[in-house]
């Protein structure tokens, strides 16, 4: 008897082997669940907004190299576990069956509150971080008063609630549309959104010996680049780079934070179209893919914008400090600085956006997985699965 056989609960008659749900998703399904559920914007903009305002000098491209490496382990044994029970909540079923199922619920019970308040949290940011820095940057690269001062509209705090309440309800919505369908919209989006990042690459790529610092004088004034440096310096700025050990330490926790949404195809395995031969290579591709644009994207902003920069704008965004020009550790906002395009500028934020959009999709899935494992093992009435 298989593994998988073993482990499962029986099914009641005319399930499907993986209690009751369609397998709809092939290896393009995965790799476009997995790309959604890591987050390009979030994994992106995480490291380039706190780490070199913390730890100037620090080579970001090691960091996320690292970082790189940690997801791999734990994207190739979660899908490993999926691969093998073929179930909703895989990690949820072996952990109860081989271990206890007390603590398996409430390992389980935790993730899912955790991936709740994250979905929350990154439906909330949507309005009170990333629209706002998109009209800071369209409303500052291109001299609109009107745009910045819709930018201070949506920072506002009931502007965020309800787009953060709407992307969350339009999100429990789909749920209820075939999985099929959600499919469908989810690579649109994704193949949308990627090809907006080859944009924001080529906004990036062949820079010209002093393009940032051109175009960020050209926007706030003459020294004002300088000015910027300084002004970080005198309100703190730390001088030293982090050694080799503490760069290894940071890369290990943001393997997990960054790249942790690789393994959560793991958690709709039971959907998922031979998940013996597909899932996993499918959800190390997504890896691959989102962890080569992140790299690939790091890299050339080091090539643009001198280190030094970054570091005292990620420390002044941190600090919230806005004298010598504006305090924005964004990437589209050095994209638009170097490359000031605004069709370009316009077309990735609405990327941005869509991204955070299919990474609260892909959360609000898997918490619903995660809920019907417990359903089908009558920890909850099964009327509350979804």
């Amino acid at each position: 008897m298989q593994l998988a056989e073993k482990l499962s609960p029986a099914n009641k008659p005319g399930q499907h082997a993986n209690s009751g749900l369609p397998r709809w998703l092939g290896f393009v399904g995965v790799l476009v669940f997995g790309l959604a559920s890591i987050g390009l914007p979030r994994s992106s903009n995480f490291p380039l907004e706190l780490i070199p305002g913390r730890w100037p000098g620090i080579n970001l491209v090691l960091v996320i190299g690292i970082a790189l490496g940690v997801g791999l382990i734990f994207t190739l044994t979660f899908s490993a576990i999926g691969a093998v029970i073929r179930r909703p909540a895989a990690d949820y079923v072996i952990a109860s069956r081989l271990i206890h199922p007390a603590p398996a619920f409430a390992s389980s019970f935790t993730f899912l509150v955790t991936l709740s308040l994250f979905a929350g949290s990154i439906a909330g940011s949507i309005a009170k971080q990333f629209l706002p820095n998109l009209f800071k940057t369209i409303g500052t690269v291109f001299s609109s008063q009107d745009i910045l001062l819709l930018a201070d509209s949506a920072a506002s705090t009931q502007i965020a609630i309800l787009v953060g309440t709407a992307a969350i309800v339009l999100s429990f919505v789909l749920l209820a549309f075939p999985p099929k369908t959600v499919l469908w919209l989810m690579r649109a989006g994704v193949i949308f959104a990627l090809i907006c990042w080859i944009i924001l690459l080529l906004q990036l790529g062949f820079p010209q010996e002093n393009t940032f610092t051109i175009g960020y004088e050209r926007v706030f004034g003459s020294g004002t680049y300088l000015q910027h440096i300084e002004l970080a310096y005198q309100y703190g700025l730390a001088t030293n780079p982090p050694g080799l050990d503490f760069v290894i330490l940071i890369g290990l926790f943001c393997g997990f934070y960054l790249f942790f949404g690789a393994a959560l195809p793991m958690e709709v395995a039971g959907e998922v179209k031979q998940p013996e031969k597909k899932l996993l290579p499918a959800s190390v591709c997504a890896l691959l893919m989102a962890g080569g644009l992140i790299l690939a994207t790091i890299g050339l902003l080091g090539k643009v914008v001198p280190a030094q920069f970054i570091s005292a704008q990620s420390y002044l965004t941190q600090q919230q400090i806005e004298i010598a020009g504006l305090s924005l550790s964004w990437l589209p906002f050095y994209a638009a600085i170097s490359k000031p395009v605004l069709l370009l500028v316009v077309v990735v934020g609405i990327c941005w956006i869509l991204l955070l959009f299919l990474l609260v999709q892909a959360f609000m899935i898997v918490i619903s997985r995660i809920v019907l494992a417990w359903a089908k093992d009558r920890v909850i009435p099964e009327k509350l699965a979804y």
